[in-house]
This record gives structure tokens, sequence and C-alpha cells, in this order.
């Protein structure tokens, strides 16, 4: 992970059942903060927790280059109803963003109903937000 965060011409970061600790994902900000380049980013089953999340939303807010990033996947996660917010930030970070994936999260009811904030907001990019293989019901549909 060291050697990823100069890289300033990734284009795609994908990690997958990649088991991030605080301290792994923390050396990574730098590639987060400064990348151009980076339009996506995938980090499937990779157990992240609320602070991991809150950090990645930090990281983006902090993004010279927030344009660029349009496709973000953390599909599989631990994300459930009181990280929601943390997404909205994520995706207020990223104004270019076009695809978020939360499937296969714990996204319940009220966590699904504060992401629909990111839908109404008319600046918002976003054209898809997958949300499949969550326990939402009939209130959050």
């Amino acid at each position: 992970c060291t050697g990823l965060c100069n890289n300033r011409s990734l284009k795609l970061l994908s990690f997958e059942e990649f088991n991030f600790s605080r301290a792994r994902l923390e050396i990574l900000d730098p590639l987060f903060m400064l990348n151009r380049n980076l339009t996506t980013l995938k980090l499937v089953k990779c157990n992240l927790q609320p602070e991991d999340i809150q950090m990645l939303s930090n990281a983006f807010t902090r993004r010279g280059y927030p344009a660029s990033t349009k496709f973000i996947c953390l599909s599989g996660s631990t994300i459930n109803d009181e990280l929601a917010h943390a997404i909205v930030g994520l995706n207020n970070a990223c104004p270019q963003l076009k695809r978020l994936d939360l499937s296969s999260s714990r996204i319940g009811n009220r966590g699904c109903n504060e992401l629909a904030s990111i839908l109404k907001n008319p600046e918002t990019k976003l054209k898809c937000l997958y949300l499949n293989d969550n326990p939402i019901g009939n209130e959050g549909a």
C-alpha cells in the first residue's frame, strides 16, 4: 500500500476481500486526495468500519480534484443506517459521481431514506445508486 500513496496516474483502484486496518487505509489517504486521475474506487467486501467510511469522506472532501471520481463501489461492506450520513458526505465530496454501489451492505429503511436526499438534490450527477441485497423494507423503498 505504501507505494500507491504517491501514485498520481492511477485511474482505477480496486480491492476485494482485503482486510483494511486503519493504518493501511490512512496510508492511501494521499492517493485519494492528490490523484486527479482516479475515476473509479472499488473496495468490495473490505470490512470497512464506520471510521473508515468517514476517513474516505474526509479525504475526498479535502481533495484538490473532486471532479474526476465517477464511480465508487463499497459493496459487501458494513455500511448501515448510522453511516448513511457519511455516504451522503462522500457523494457531496465527489460532485461528478455518477455511480455509487452500496449493494450487499446493511442499509435499512432509515439509511435508505437518508440516501434519498442525494437523489433529491438537483445538483447531483448521480445516475445509479445500487442498493440491492440490503435489508430495506417497504418504508424505505
